[in-house]
């Protein structure tokens, strides 16, 4: 990476669209899990999945109750995350968690008639909300500090291009991770099993993976796979066709893997930014990012969010008294792998106003400031033009930055020169920096 480089990931981030619309979202009641009852046009004669404890699994059998969500044309990022929320806490017997993949999108975008009030958010100008997508970025964002149903996130931890063997493990851990695949490439129906196996296509569409069977006939695809072996599907159900149930072969590489975890141990949260622009080097080729907000809420603050694009990021958070006082606590500690990570205090701290202080490995994102993006959303059978209007606000004396030493207010119009960014954007904004209270 290009130290001093600001990242228009977030950018690309509202230009990845997922393949599956929220016209509605129903459950199906929970059954015994019988794989009839999954595939019932399989030619069981042919191959029946699930015979062999050594070589398959699925977390179905450990009575896990995933709901299989009827969707439209777009939304798979929302609800597959919801589903595999839903496998951790059940797995774990920390509860249940009631919320829809709708929630998270009406969390992302705000309503069209309050674009005129500039409250920030993103605004659907072009089309509805419900025709554009997202990707996991969207869910760190809304579900980090504001509770819902009671739940916060806790961690979400990324895979790139997993092994065979480090995805089944994820899966026995985690129940449903969700994973990123072409929506239909080199679908097909054969012996009654729906099924996939292409290559050399880009991914477009999110969903769960729940089990395996390394026994899976390599002939089962309508391109024969180069060995037994594929990865159970658990789907969005969408006008593609596409059932809840398929299986995709281990020839397929998988680009990502993300687990999600909540707990609902926090009572209410703040976050002054988000993770929509991109990330900023603010190391000045020291290798570690320091950045700060002042947080003015009366409560027990608990924990701080911290987000990494890195692998094996190190950390410390400090809470300081007032605005830059003395220190009241701090913690230190290592992130294995990229995405986002709760770091809880040993003792929750009494607070009216408070800095937070995070000190970390690698590049650290920003909200940035208000913009027009040009997109695409998808219409019935084509992409069509749409629009994202991207709104915030940056109030001084609230998030601060070190470079060489000296705390400088992310306001301060020379700091995106200072850092080399200028030719892309004129403010960084807020950093994302979720703290939460018990």
């Amino acid at each position: 990476m290009n130290r001093n480089s600001l990242m228009r990931r977030g950018i690309a981030m509202l230009l990845i669209l997922s393949t599956v619309n929220l016209a509605g979202c129903k459950k199906e009641e929970k059954k015994k899990v019988k794989y009839s009852d999954l595939f019932p046009k399989a030619d069981t004669e042919y191959f029946t999945p699930f015979q062999n404890e050594k070589t398959s699994y699925c977390s179905l059998d450990e009575g896990l109750d995933l709901p299989v969500y009827t969707q439209g044309m777009s939304g798979c990022f929302a609800f597959s995350a919801v589903t595999s929320v839903q496998a951790y806490l059940q797995k774990n017997k920390i509860g249940n968690w009631e919320a829809t993949g709708e929630e998270i999108v009406d969390r992302m975008y705000c309503a069209k008639e309050d674009l005129s009030s500039g409250k920030d958010g993103m605004y659907a100008t072009i089309g509805d909300k419900t025709e554009y997508g997202g990707n996991p970025l969207h869910v760190f964002d809304v579900l980090c500090s504001d509770p819902l149903h009671g739940y916060v996130l806790s961690d979400a931890k990324r895979l790139l291009n997993p092994k065979i063997d480090e995805l089944k493990e994820w899966v026995r851990e985690y129940g449903a991770p969700v994973v990123n695949l072409h929506c239909n490439a080199g679908y097909a129906e054969k012996h009654g099993y729906p099924t996939q196996n292409y290559k050399d296509m880009g991914p477009n569409h999110f969903l769960c993976v729940i089990g395996w069977d390394d026994d899976f006939p390599a002939d089962a695809f309508d391109t024969k796979a180069s060995r037994n072996g594929a990865w159970l599907m658990k789907n969005t159900l969408s006008p593609l066709n596409i059932p809840a149930y398929y299986w995709v072969s281990y020839d397929v590489q998988i680009p990502i893997v993300i687990s999600y975890q909540m707990t609902n141990s926090y009572s209410s949260g703040e976050n002054h930014g988000s993770a929509m622009i991109g990330n900023v080097d603010l190391s000045l080729g020291s290798g570690k990012s320091t950045y700060a907000s002042i947080i003015r809420h009366e409560g027990k603050l608990s924990a701080v969010g911290i987000f990494s694009e890195e692998e094996s990021c190190t950390y410390e958070v400090e809470i300081l008294d007032g605005e830059f006082g003395q220190s009241l606590a701090k913690v230190s500690g290592t992130m294995e792998r990229a995405g986002y990570h709760l770091v809880t205090l040993d003792t929750p701290l009494s607070v009216k106003e408070c800095t937070v202080v995070v000190r970390k490995t690698g590049t650290v994102y920003f909200e940035g400031e208000s913009m027009t993006v040009p997109t695409q959303r998808f219409g019935f059978g084509a992409m069509i033009d749409g629009e994202i209007e991207y709104v915030t606000h940056t109030e001084p004396d609230t998030s601060f930055v070190l470079v060489d030493g000296e705390w400088i207010d992310v306001t301060d119009e020379s700091l995106s020169e200072k850092l080399g960014v200028s030719e892309h954007t004129k403010m960084i904004g807020d950093p994302f920096l979720p703290v939460l209270f018990s």
